[in-house]
Parts: C-alpha cells; structure tokens; sequence
C-alpha cells in the first residue's frame, strides 16, 4: 500500500476530503529554504503548486468572511510549517498582510523561517507572560508577513 496520494482523483475516491491542490515532495534542506527557493525559481513545480493552492482556497471561499487557513498533517516531517511559511510568503510578496501563527508547540520551526527567535511567543502570551505586542515579529524583508512565534 502506498504512503501517500497520486493525484487528487485517488485522495477523493478513498477519503471524504476534495483536495485543493497537491504539492511536490521537495527536499529542502535548511530552515527557509523554501522561502529563498520560491524567490529564486518562481516558475519551479513547488512555487507553482503554492500559488495553485491560493487560487483554490480563493474559489472554495469565495467572498465568505473566513481569512483563517489551519494547516495540519497526522505525522511528523509531513510539510505544515514548509506550506504555511510557503503560503504566507506568497500572500506577503502579493502585497496582502498575514499574521502566521506557529502554534506546533512540539517542533516549532516557523521562527527559524523568517528569521526570529522562539520567545516570547504565543505560550507566552497565553500563560499571561507578554502582551500581544510582546509577540508580534515583523519580518523587513517581506513587509506584509507578521509572525508569533510559538514561544
């Protein structure tokens, strides 16, 4: 049995799930890697795949009020924090404001993406340890990504 999908046609067909988009395994190497590669080769399958992602979650919720996007995976290695950052790098290059929440308290690693430290973060700040602004990183080199990290 395989240990992922090929194609969207077999995610649907075996789960209850309709996909919004594959992306490539990529093996990147480094913490923001993918980033500087979305930078470097905008026209690769991975920065195409990314992009692909946000036209489908811009036509699954339409004009709706829903700005919130959780991303999540059962394992461990699976690519949440290489989506999201890839995500939120994407939207802040296109001019759009996002906030990215590292809330993997287990293995937090958005942090290292974009450059800041780990604390204070956002148990910090929910263990009443640091206000809001206390946590809020911005990032000079893309204006419109902040990050709370998870602390």
């Amino acid at each position: 049995m395989a240990d992922c999908f090929r194609g969207p046609e077999q995610l649907e067909a075996q789960t209850a799930a309709r996909a919004l988009g594959f992306i490539p395994r990529c093996a990147f190497r480094k913490a923001g890697a993918e980033l500087r590669h979305l930078d470097e080769k905008p026209s690769s399958a991975f920065a195409e795949a990314i992009r692909t992602l946000l036209w489908s979650l811009r036509l699954e919720f339409g004009q709706a009020r829903t700005k919130v996007v959780l991303i999540t995976s059962a394992q461990p290695g699976e690519g949440k924090t290489t989506i999201a950052s890839s995500l939120a790098a994407t939207q802040g290059r296109a001019g759009k404001k996002v906030l990215l929440i590292d809330a993997d308290l287990r293995r937090p690693a958005v942090h290292e993406r974009f450059g800041h430290s780990r604390s204070p973060g956002l148990v910090d700040y929910l263990s009443g340890q640091c206000t809001p602004g206390q946590i809020h990183n911005h990032n000079e080199a893309m204006p419109g990504v902040s990050v709370i990290s998870a602390g």
